[in-house]
């Protein structure tokens, strides 16, 4: 400081003005809160080799209790109109309804030896499941709750899709290549690119192509829906571990959970904008529309990447638990849920609290333990 310069203290502030100010802020936090206002609704939590789900109550952020099966549990899906849980076991080969309003289990049906994934089919009422034995994919009517009808596979399948708006699914096989089939036709599956290895497969949100991780050049591989024609290779630089769509469906990101980038592809252009930095081990991914935010976890620095969809800037990275693996979107766009694999918790993000800041750093909302290693979870409105 110098010499001729003097401090100089304030004048003491009115008690009054001070009340004012508290009742002030008190109104302000009062209305934070009510942007912000807790989910209703509970996160249904599936946890490694357990036949229990743990669930927790999104309006208090507590562990609520755990609905038991009769076998270890791989996946759960919500069909919010019936207000239906299904439990997929992967290794009994079975799938599990629980009627969610009355908290009770309901019926069951086995489809096979070995499960590896369901899905809704987007245009009916219905389950499609992959079988590794026999291989097949097989289409369970929701209303009947039966094994309807098995499309044959001439291996097993290791991911799968089935279209919007056309009646087609594709699906990866063990050993190479990929098959397409119309269930509205002879359920004859087409198979092409038998000598490539592929892994995740989805379907564009037109339904008309279907995009496929080829491990084997380590591309994008784009494939014509209505006459199985490879349309383009679009080159990664990476073995395509994890996709996530952009809300709107008109871009995908893709993640290995090794190097430290995000591919960005165009699907509707058959284009690659960029890769992006997104952290150490960027894996499983989430996005929302409103913030306009990508979410990645990244399992070696246990922390999650906040990126602006648009831009694919960075926007913050929040610290979560340990390994995480999984990460959800809760339907009001509040909320993002992680979930941490070696840590045995959820983190808890608040969308609204995460801005772009100098330090690029964002606060934890809050921790739920949940059980020994989750893997995934579905969001059930109340």
């Amino acid at each position: 400081m110098l010499p001729h310069m003097r401090l100089k203290s304030d004048p003491p502030i009115p008690r009054r003005r001070v009340l004012g100010m508290a009742g002030a802020t008190a109104v302000s936090l009062m209305g934070c809160r009510r942007e912000t206002e807790p989910f209703s609704g509970f996160a249904a939590v599936v946890k490694a080799n357990s036949p229990f789900v743990a669930l927790v109550d999104l309006a208090a952020f507590t562990l609520a209790g755990k609905i038991e099966f009769e076998a270890p549990i791989s996946q759960v899906l919500y069909a919010p109109g019936p207000r239906l849980l299904y439990a997929v076991s992967a290794p009994s080969g079975t799938i599990f309804e629980y009627d969610w309003s009355a908290r009770r289990h309901t019926r069951r049906v086995r489809v096979g030896e070995s499960l590896v994934e369901a899905r809704f089919d987007p245009r009916e009422p219905w389950l499609w499941v992959s079988v590794s034995a026999p291989p097949s994919l097989v289409k369970v009517p929701l209303r009947e709750f039966v094994l309807h009808s098995r499309v044959p596979l001439p291996a097993a399948p290791i991911s799968f899709d089935a279209a919007n708006w056309e009646a087609r699914l594709a699906a990866s096989l063990t050993g190479g290549g990929v098959a397409l089939v119309n269930h509205a036709g002879s359920h004859e599956a087409n198979v092409l690119r038998a000598a490539e290895q592929f892994g995740l497969v989805r379907f564009r949100s037109d339904g008309k192509q279907f995009l496929a991780a080829n491990l084997t050049d380590r591309s994008i591989s784009v494939v014509r829906a209505a006459d199985a024609v490879s349309l383009v290779d679009l080159p990664v630089a990476m073995e395509a571990r994890n996709f996530c769509f952009k809300p709107d469906g008109g871009q995908l990101f893709v993640t290995d959970g090794q190097s430290g980038g995000v591919a960005m592809i165009y699907p509707y252009t058959t284009e690659v904008d960029r890769a992006v930095l997104a952290g150490k081990s960027p894996g499983a991914m989430a996005a929302c529309a409103s913030p306009p935010y990508l979410l990645v976890a990244n399992r070696e620095s246990s922390d999650i990447t906040v990126l602006d969809l648009d831009s694919g800037k960075l926007v913050a990275i929040v610290p979560v638990g340990a390994a995480p693996a999984f990460i959800a979107i809760t339907p009001d766009n509040q909320y993002a849920l992680a979930l941490n694999a070696a840590s045995g918790d959820m983190a808890v993000i608040r969308l609204s609290a995460v801005r772009s800041r100098r330090n690029k750093s964002a606060p934890l909302f809050t921790m739920i333990p949940v059980g020994e290693a989750p893997v995934s979870l579905a969001v059930i409105p109340a």
